[in-house]
């Protein structure tokens, strides 16, 4: 059943990264060429420098797209939090 789970969230990630290949190549806007490198896990300094944007504008309109960053964020916390123990 996990790998199954495992699987299935990989499809849907290349269903995703299909789409957004398509859109790009088809003329598609800035905010699904800013989506297409934050899910290819480009880092949001580079992402606003490609867009010509800040990283705090990038990061404030796209942070939803950033899982990575929060749950770094929650298992430094938790870490933090054991030492202390």
């Amino acid at each position: 059943m996990r790998l199954w789970t495992k699987f299935g969230r990989q499809k849907n990630q290349l269903l995703l990264l299909e789409m957004l290949i398509l859109l790009a190549l088809t003329g598609g806007s800035r905010h699904s060429h800013a989506s297409l490198l934050i899910n290819l896990g480009c880092d949001s300094r580079e992402v606003a420098a490609r867009l010509g944007d800040t990283v705090e504008v990038i990061e404030r309109t796209y942070y939803h797209m950033f899982p990575d960053k929060k749950k770094h964020t929650i298992d430094v916390l938790n870490n933090f939090k054991k030492r202390g123990k």
